[in-house]
């Protein structure tokens, strides 16, 4: 089984994209989409998963990033190697709690 590499912590992320996005400000827009673990109704994962992106983008703000942020949650709708979490899904959980960013 492949070793995989630890996740960053949220803030040790944000303070990357904040930097990243500050020293690149060609970036108009980027896109933050919240994910979630399958536990929980859909309904409870639908409105994590967008706080988890709105609180993103409300840290990159208050670090002073001037790009425009549009903000969506998709719940557990896109699992992260969905192939290998089946194998051991407790053990993979903590990849799908997660925001990714797509530049604009």
């Amino acid at each position: 089984m492949p070793r995989l590499p630890s996740p960053l912590s949220a803030n040790q992320a944000a303070e990357e994209l904040a930097t990243a996005l500050k020293e690149q400000p060609s970036a108009d827009r980027i896109k933050l989409v919240g994910h979630t673990d399958v536990r929980g109704s859909a309904e409870t994962n639908l409105k994590l998963s967008a706080a988890r992106s709105e609180a993103v983008a409300a840290y990159l703000k208050e670090a002073g990033v001037s790009t425009t942020i549009e903000t969506s949650g998709v719940a557990r709708t896109s699992p992260w190697q969905s192939l290998i979490i089946r194998s051991q899904p407790r053990r993979y959980l903590r990849f799908n709690r997660r925001v990714e960013f797509i530049r604009r």
